[in-house]
C-alpha cells in the first residue's frame, strides 16, 4: 500500500508523496455545469491503512455504497452513514469531502 512506503521516509518526502497520491485520487475532470462535491474517503482508507470491505464491517454500511463514495459515483449519502464513516474513521464530516466550485 503506498501509504505504508511512504511513512518509511522523511516528513519532506512524505509531503510530496501524499500530494502526489492525493493527486492520483482526485485529478478527475470536473463534470460540465454544475457544482460538485467529491469524496475523500478513498485517501482516508488509505491512511488508516483500512480497505473498503474493513470498513463496510466495522460501520455495517453496504459495501457498495463505501465503494461508490471513494469512485465518485455516490449521488447521495444519507447521515447516519456519514456518522459511521466518521466514528470508525475518527473524522469529521469535512474530512470525508470537499466542494470544488465551477471553474467560470
Amino acid at each position: 500500500m503506498i501509504i505504508e512506503y511512504i511513512f518509511r521516509y522523511s516528513d519532506v518526502v512524505f509531503e510530496i508523496r501524499i500530494v502526489f497520491f492525493w493527486h492520483l485520487c482526485y485529478n478527475h475532470p470536473q463534470k460540465e455545469g454544475g457544482n460538485m462535491i467529491k469524496f475523500r474517503l478513498k485517501v482516508l482508507l488509505a491512511m488508516n491503512d483500512m480497505t473498503q470491505m474493513q470498513l463496510s464491517e466495522k460501520t455495517g454500511v453496504r459495501q457498495p455504497t463505501i465503494s461508490a463514495m471513494c469512485t465518485g459515483a455516490a449521488k447521495h449519502v444519507p447521515v447516519d452513514v456519514l456518522d459511521k464513516i466518521c466514528t470508525v474513521l475518527k473524522c469529521q464530516p469535512g474530512d470525508l469531502m470537499e466542494h470544488i466550485p465551477d471553474q467560470e
